[in-house]
This record gives C-alpha cells, structure tokens and sequence, in this order.
C-alpha cells in the first residue's frame, strides 16, 4: 500500500480527504514525460487505462516455484510532442486531489503506433513497469552463489547486471545451504530472481511509485495487516454492483511440502492441513475427506521456511475458493497483493487484491478490483 501520509496529515486522513475530493469534483488526471527523474512535458492524451496484476496471485493458486512477470501496463494515446522521447522517457500518471498529488507507477513506453489525425499525430503507446527491462533480459553468464552467501545479496548481485537500475531488496539473514550454480546463461534475470525469492518466502519483485524495484517479506494477511479499508460510510467510494464466484473444484486441503538438495542427508518435509471449519474447503467442511497436494520446491534454507511457504501456498489455495469482483472510484495507494477490509452490504471480509484496472484514467474513470476472502470479519 502506498503511504498517503505527507505535511503532517496521517494517511488516514488524506484518504478521506481524497474521498471527499471524489464527492465533490475536485480531482484532475495527468501524464507527465519523466527523465531522469525530471518531468519535461506534459502530455495531452486523450486515452489512458491501466492495470495491475499481482501474477503470482492469479485465479487458480500458484505454483509455488512460479515466477512473477511485469505488474504494472498502460495504453495510452496522447499527441505527438517533439519534447518527449519514448526511448528513453517514462510516462507517470498522477491524480491531483484536494489540492495534493499522488503518483502512479511510471510506465517505460515498449511499442507504440503513430496516427495522423486531423488535430495532429497521436502516438498509441504500450508501456510497462521498468522491471521489463528484466523481464526477458538474459543473466548473461553462468551463475555461481556459494554456500553461506546471503539470498538477498544475490539478489541484489542479480539487479546489477543490466546497470543503471534503481532497487530495494529488504535483507534477509538466510543463507544458501549448498552451492548454486543450477541456472543457464540463458535464463532471465527477473525469472531467477523471483525464484530465489520465493525461496525465503518473500515478495515477487515489484515496481513502487518512485520507479524503484524492489522485494520484502511474505507478510500473512491479517486483519491487524490491512492497509486499505473500504466501507459504505461518510465519502463512500464503492460503486454499487459486484460479482461474487464460489469455486471449491479440486481445491486440496492437506499439503505436504518436500525440498531436497545434494548437502542434505535426507529432504526437508512439512505437512500442512486446512482444519479450520470456517474455510469452506477445510477438512471439516468437507465431511472429513483429505484432497492432497505434493509440493516439491526447489531449494529452501531451513525447515522454518518451508513450513511459511507451505502454510502460504495452503492459504493462497483457501483464498482461492472465494473470490470477488467491485468498483471504486479511483483511488491512488493501490499496489500489488494488497490487504484489504471491506464493510459493505454483500461484500465484508478481509481479502487481498489480485489486481486493479482503470479502463479511462479521468474524470469519471472507474477502478476496478479483484479480490480474494481471506475470512469474515
């Protein structure tokens, strides 16, 4: 969640400051050409949507060795403008609201066609979040991490290779167990970072509204962990409709995870079963039969760890059962794999966001979201 907090005011209250500025149209939408961190244009569009999905997140639980791509996308038309170059210039929407403003991811220009139209050339742009740039970008070498260097370190090692980008990698203490060297200098740089990641039970790479990419902790949704609170109160910014799908089939609810490299004696091994009665595919609720689930990672540090990645694929698959579909209006602190509460007729509960879309970034524009439950509240 993006902190709004800024001249003293809490984040509390500028979010209901941006809500209030909702009620009464006091909100304006731009998209500015940044270089080198500098805004030189403004540009004049005349279409914008956007999106994020957090992928490792999707509607079916993940794989847990599955590996995130790009988050952030935009289309966006605007007219041409000698002043921008989109080989090297970012696109960053911004809303300003009551009098402040509040920043979107900014979006590196991928391909874009040009139209002569009777007011001038209009550039229709495809951009992404910078971690593009690792997307399909290759190690380069083969990769060698010895035993006892920190994850986080070869995750960072890993970011420097393309230059010049900027990251954010929260340490951890966890260290390899063996040697590593299991990749192809083929393999992409975001693919074998995210994997590593994983690993240790972290975040997949994501990009903030600075433009840095950056990586932190697993934290377990909670109710205590929410950052984004909707409800049908003062300033309301739920859009009335929502579409609420329940889908149980094949949804496992005993996990075993298995992790084995070449030092170990013997593999690492946890069981992990869903006896919770208020999960609707808990073993309880479903009169006692066990669907069961292998989960053969990769590599993993310690058993503590396998146990956090297992007990997170088990709640990703519980989460998985319910999930839900609404509008807001648009709002600005909306990241990736957001935790959420939501109090409103039909909808109430803890849940955490799969993704977000503006279909028209301006005046009227709608944000959509997709939620998971995570438990009733």
């Amino acid at each position: 969640m993006v902190d709004l907090a800024r001249d003293g005011m809490p984040h509390v209250q500028v979010e209901r400051a941006i809500r209030h500025a909702h009620h009464v149209g006091d909100v304006s939408y731009h998209i500015y050409a940044v270089r080198s961190g500098i805004r030189i244009a403004e540009c004049k569009y005349t279409e914008c949507s956007l999106s994020c999905d957090s992928k490792d997140n999707r509607k079916e639980a993940p794989d847990p060795n599955a590996n995130a791509e790009v988050n952030y996308t935009g289309q966006i038309t605007f007219f041409e403008d000698s002043r921008i170059n989109l080989e090297t210039d970012l696109l960053q929407p911004v809303m300003r609201a009551a009098g402040m403003e509040f920043l979107f991811v900014p979006l590196k220009p991928m391909s874009y066609s040009r139209e002569i139209a009777a007011e001038g050339a209009l550039l229709h742009v495809e951009a992404y979040d910078e971690s593009v740039l690792i997307q399909e970008n290759s190690i380069g070498s083969i990769l060698f991490f010895p035993r006892g260097m920190p994850y986080t370190a070869a995750v960072t090692q890993l970011l420097e290779v393309p230059g010049s980008l900027i990251f954010n990698v929260e340490p951890s203490p966890l260290s390899f167990p063996a040697d590593r060297e299991d990749w192809e200098e083929s393999d992409y740089i975001l693919t074998v970072a995210n994997q590593l990641l994983r690993e240790i039970n972290y975040t997949n790479l994501t990009v903030d509204r600075s433009g840095v990419i950056t990586s932190k902790k697993y934290v377990e949704p909670s109710v205590v962990n929410a950052g984004i609170h909707y409800d049908d109160g003062d300033f309301n910014v739920l859009i009335p409709g929502k579409t609420i799908e329940l889908d149980g089939y094949k949804k496992p609810n005993w996990f075993k995870g298995v992790s084995f490299n070449p030092d170990m004696k013997t593999p690492l091994e946890y069981v992990y079963q869903i006896d919770d009665p208020s999960i609707a595919i808990s073993i309880p609720r479903q009169n006692g039969i066990m669907r069961r689930e292998i989960l053969n990672f990769d590599s993993v540090p310690d058993l503590d760890t396998l146990r956090q990645r297992v007990v997170r694929h088990a709640m990703e698959v519980a989460q998985a059962y319910e999930r839900v579909a609404f509008s807001t209006a648009i709002m600005p602190h909306h990241e990736t794999n957001e935790i959420m509460t939501i109090r409103a007729p039909g909808i109430t509960g803890l849940y955490v966001e799969t993704g977000w879309s503006i279909g028209s970034f301006g005046q009227g524009g709608v944000m959509a979201h997709n939620v998971r439950l995570v438990s009733r509240i």
